[in-house]
């Protein structure tokens, strides 16, 4: 059995030899004059070559103003006049606004009643650190006596009703025993029926006496306890009315009116401040366009309420949302494109301008990401004012690096591996394929810049999962593919 075995083993052996020879013959048997095997894949290469790569990191982005500034209200009251309108080119110091001069007198009138507000909080305060008046320790000093008298008359009514209820216990015990006698000669005929009732109403009225009895003094013991803690209470009165001042509740009463008197002042000063420094016209700060009135004649405006914004509408920028994947690349000073549908199909300059330096977490249509704010300063040499409008949106394209003569490969001839690494298939001289780790250095549209192929290496475009390392292949141009 060992020896057919042997024998079975020894054939198979032979067998896969003799396929391997018969398909190496077949090979060289099948093989055209270019040397490409009959059932080689048809794929469509192209030879790595140099050429220059401009990388970019392209958002949309909304356009804005850059150098504009708010108008704030210097005082608070009434407007009278509003002297310009949205669209209105100002020059500095120009009248913007006027108040009425009534305001004034409204300031005025608030500070006298904040003075008065002032004046009752300290008299409230002088009360409450006012020492107690005889008066009010004498009416303390007699609630302490009247719950000590009231404790001694329950006291005494207790112990009368102990009395009671020794004298009726006693006087029960002697009803009980003449009514016992009373029933036994009842029986034998030596009393009437209405003498032995009469005994019997005796000796229930005395046990109803004594649970009344008893009842009262449960009430009177109420009374001891009660007594007891009203002269506690009288007593606790009397020393917070002696020794007010250091009485946590007081203390606790008069920090808090000295912190009401330290506010009033603080608004007193404030109001006094308003009506040294009150103005009576609103006036530019800048040159500029006015893009914002939010006032208007008649209209009462708060201390420091936004009333205009002044902008310079030729120094525009735009702001984009970079990922943060991208945004170690980005820099101060990089050339950008910008591009957009209100932009008449043109490309313009521009140059990053700035860069915020706290990132912020965006929702996303699938998720959370995190962002960095670029600003692009527009070229207003280009003639992009005459059409870019704040509000605009836009695509800004920054270019992050520009090579010049570097080894690319089309983009769709890398592969992603699983473990993240990039591949490429080579197709060597004998038309075998030969895969190839490569690093990619820098993105184009197209193309891409990678390690480890050298310059006119033919690689396989777009693989399909047929193509395995070792096969043999047909190499297809691309513009044969494309017939």
């Amino acid at each position: 059995m060992k020896k057919q075995y042997k024998i079975l083993i020894a054939v198979a052996v032979i067998a896969i030899i003799a396929a391997f020879i018969f398909v190496a013959v077949k090979n060289e048997k099948a093989k055209e004059a270019t040397g490409i095997p009959k059932y080689a894949i048809s794929v469509q290469t192209e030879k790595a070559h140099k050429q220059d790569i401009t990388t970019k990191v392209t958002a949309k982005g909304d356009v804005s103003l850059s150098d504009k500034v708010t108008i704030y209200a210097e005082n608070q009251g009434k407007i009278d006049t509003v002297a310009v309108k949205e669209g209105d080119f100002v020059k500095l110091g120009q009248v913007l606004a006027t108040y009425d001069v009534k305001s004034i007198e409204t300031l005025q009138n608030q500070l006298s009643e904040t003075r008065l507000s002032l004046k009752s909080a300290q008299l409230s305060l002088q009360a409450i650190k006012l020492p107690a008046s005889d008066t009010e320790i004498m009416q303390a000093k007699a609630s302490v006596t009247q719950a000590e008298s009231g404790l001694q008359t329950a006291t005494a009514s207790l112990e009368q009703t102990n009395i009671s209820i020794e004298q009726l216990t006693r006087n029960i015990a002697d009803a009980k025993a003449t009514f016992d006698n009373n029933t036994a000669l009842f029986q034998q005929g030596a009393i009437s029926k209405s003498e032995l009732d009469r005994s019997k109403e005796s000796y229930d009225a005395l046990n109803d006496k004594l649970k009344a009895t008893e009842a009262q003094k449960r009430s009177t013991a109420d009374s001891i306890t009660s007594s007891k803690n009203s002269i506690e209470i009288a007593k606790s009165q009397l020393a917070i009315i002696q020794n007010r001042q250091s009485d946590p509740k007081v203390k606790n009463q008069i920090a808090q009116q000295e912190v009401q008197i330290d506010q009033i002042n603080l608004k007193i000063t404030e109001i006094q401040k308003q009506i040294n420094e009150f103005k009576t016209q609103q006036v530019a700060t800048k040159e500029g366009t006015v893009t914002t009135v939010n006032v208007q004649a008649g209209g009462v405006v708060a201390l420091g309420s936004p009333l205009f914004e002044i902008a310079d509408i030729n120094n525009l920028v735009i702001k984009v949302n970079i990922s943060e994947y991208d945004a170690a690349s980005v820099a101060i000073g990089q050339q950008t494109e910008i591009k957009g549908d209100s932009l008449g199909g043109k490309t313009y300059d521009g140059v990053v301008s700035k860069i915020d330096p706290v990132a912020e977490k965006k929702q996303t249509s699938s998720n959370l990401e995190t962002f960095l704010t670029v600003e692009i300063k527009v070229n207003a040499s280009t003639g992009l004012y005459d059409i870019l409008k704040a509000g605009y949106t836009v695509e800004a394209s920054i270019i992050t690096n520009h090579l010049k003569d570097v080894v690319v490969v089309p983009i769709m001839a890398t592969v992603s591996e699983k473990d993240g690494t990039q591949s490429v298939f080579i197709v060597k001289n004998d038309y075998k394929v030969e895969k190839r780790p490569v690093k990619i250095l820098a993105y184009s549209d197209l193309y891409v810049q990678v390690d480890n192929v050298n310059l006119d290496e033919e690689v396989i475009v777009n693989p399909t999962p047929q193509i395995k390392e070792g096969i043999f292949v047909r190499p297809i141009k691309e513009k044969e593919a494309t017939k």
